[in-house]
C-alpha cells in the first residue's frame, strides 16, 4: 500500500467488491482498530480477515517484519522487509520468518514485499537480498 492514505481508504471497497476473505498488507498506512486486523510490531505488515463470518482465526502471532494468522489447517504469513535496512538486518528477519514457517504445522501461504530482486522472479539484475 506504500503507506498511502488513498490506498488505505480503497482497501475496504476493494475487499468488498472482490468478495475477499483474507487480505495481506505490506507497508501499511495505519493499523486498524478491529479484532480481525493483525499486524507486526513495526506496523509494516498486516493480515486483515475481512469476512470473519467465513473465517475462524485459531491463532496468530508476529515478529518484526511479518505477521501470521492460523485458520483451520492453513497458516497465512504477511511480510514487509524495508529496503532501508542493512543486509544483516534483512537476513535476521528472513531467518526469523523461516524459523516460524518451519515450526508451523499444516499448509502455509506466504505473501508480501521482500524488496529483493532475483532472476527467478524475472528481475534482470539480482541483488544481495534476492
Amino acid at each position: 500500500m506504500n503507506r498511502s492514505r488513498l490506498a488505505d481508504e480503497l482497501l475496504y471497497q476493494l475487499a468488498f467488491e472482490s468478495n475477499t476473505d483474507i487480505v495481506f498488507i505490506s507497508e501499511q498506512y495505519r493499523n486498524r482498530d478491529q479484532p480481525t486486523w493483525f499486524s507486526d510490531p513495526l506496523s509494516t505488515s498486516a493480515i486483515w480477515i475481512s469476512s470473519s463470518r467465513n473465517i475462524r482465526v485459531e491463532g496468530h502471532g508476529s515478529e518484526e517484519g511479518f505477521v501470521w494468522v492460523r485458520c483451520e489447517a492453513m497458516t497465512f504469513f504477511s511480510c514487509y522487509l524495508t529496503p532501508n535496512e542493512s543486509i544483516q538486518q534483512f537476513r535476521t528477519k528472513i531467518d526469523a520468518l523461516e524459523d516460524a514457517i518451519f515450526n508451523t504445522q499444516g499448509e502455509v501461504i506466504v505473501g508480501g514485499d521482500f524488496n529483493a530482486k532475483a532472476i527467478e522472479w524475472g528481475m534482470p539484475h539480482p541483488d544481495s537480498r534476492g
